[in-house]
């Protein structure tokens, strides 16, 4: 049995590790177009939480990114088999040229081009790994930017100043009023009339 090309469980790992990259900070201040005199009196609570996987989820942009990246794997597995004939193609040519009874010399060559050509395939699912890595945390920042000014008027209009992640890693306690995750679902749900 061939070992798999890409591990399975790469599409799965790439989404466990999405929320990391749903962390990070931006100081609303940086991104609001008003001045103080057009935001509202700060309450007493002046942090928004946020809930970005319970976004992605509601809108289906969870399961759009799975499927994405299943389907990115699928394409780079397919990838990695081409690969790998074209090496033992390779291998097997030299070997047809050398003959059934090969020197010492050619046998050690053939073990050499073997490694060459399995470390060449090494490098190549290596290389494959970090672009499913890479897709996942370019759809991640997609949505993310997509999430940023719409919560940045949510908050903006219940006059808080600091959305943070709606985690515990991030997060020790937070009240009902800072959670602005479903206003967020509503605003990014209701189509945009010009």
């Amino acid at each position: 049995m061939k070992p798999p090309l890409l591990p399975q469980s790469a599409a799965a790992a790439a989404l466990a590790c999405s929320l990391a990259l749903f962390a990070g900070c931006e100081p609303i201040e940086k991104l609001m177009k008003g001045g103080a005199a057009d935001q509202p009196a700060a309450s007493a609570n002046s942090v928004a939480v946020i809930d970005l996987e319970e976004i992605a989820l509601r809108l289906g942009r969870k399961e759009a990114l799975q499927k994405s990246l299943i389907a990115k794997e699928e394409e780079l597995g397919q990838q990695l088999t081409n690969l790998r004939g074209s090496l033992q193609e390779k291998v097997e040519k030299r070997k047809a040229e050398i003959g059934e009874k090969p020197t010492p010399e050619q046998a050690k060559e053939l073990e050499g081009l073997a490694g060459n050509l399995n470390q060449e395939l090494q490098s190549a699912r290596a290389a494959a790994q970090e672009t499913l890595q890479n897709e996942r945390a370019t759809q991640v920042q997609t949505f993310r930017t997509e999430v940023l000014p719409v919560a940045t008027d949510v908050a903006r209009e219940r006059g808080l100043k600091t959305i943070l992640l709606k985690t515990e890693a991030v997060v020790f306690a937070w009240t009902p009023e800072s959670d602005i995750t479903e206003e967020v679902i509503k605003r990014m749900a209701t189509p945009v009339v010009p």
